[in-house]
């Protein structure tokens, strides 16, 4: 029995795994632990084919995966869905993953590194972001109380109430 391709499917407690060989058929399932699986990765031959959807926890398993030597892919999960045969369960999901995987057009999420994966520095605090309006209105008064909308359309916060206005 050669294990070529395991599929993870990530959950919050646990983890749902699926063991191909290398026809791809499945040839053990297991559900396990975070630590379950952190030893299963351990025990896995190097080179071994790891497939999980990307999430924010596969790229820390991806990370983890990587220092054991295997070879990683994060499929992203909107590319996985259309090969989930059954009712959304864990099992059929990691399934999925082995389908997906044989699949050559999915392109894989690369695995971020630990610096890219942290969240960004504490968000300006509110003096500062008044701080910055006001320096804008200064530059350039005709923008004082509006702001730019996606489209590039401008809007007034609080405009004065129109002469024809009924009401």
């Amino acid at each position: 029995m050669s294990v070529t391709t395991v599929a993870v499917d990530l959950a919050k407690d646990v983890c749902q795994v699926a063991v191909a060989d290398r026809g791809g058929h499945v040839i053990d399932r297991r559900r396990l632990t975070r630590r379950q699986f952190e030893r299963f990765l351990g025990e896995l031959p190097a080179g071994t084919h790891v497939v999980m959807e990307a999430c924010g926890t596969a790229h820390h398993w991806g990370r983890q995966a990587l220092a054991r030597g295997h070879e990683v892919r994060l499929l992203p999960a909107q590319y996985v869905r259309p090969y989930v045969r059954r009712n959304k369960t864990d099992r059929a999901d990691s399934e999925a993953l082995l389908e997906a995987a044989r699949c050559a057009d999915i392109r894989p999420v690369r695995v971020k590194s630990l610096e890219a994966a942290k969240p960004p520095g504490r968000p300006p605090h509110p003096d500062a972001v008044a701080d910055n309006t006001r320096r804008a209105n200064q530059r350039d008064p005709r923008a004082a109380g509006r702001t730019r909308l996606r489209d590039g359309a401008r809007r007034a916060y609080h405009s004065p109430p129109r002469d024809d206005a009924v009401g």
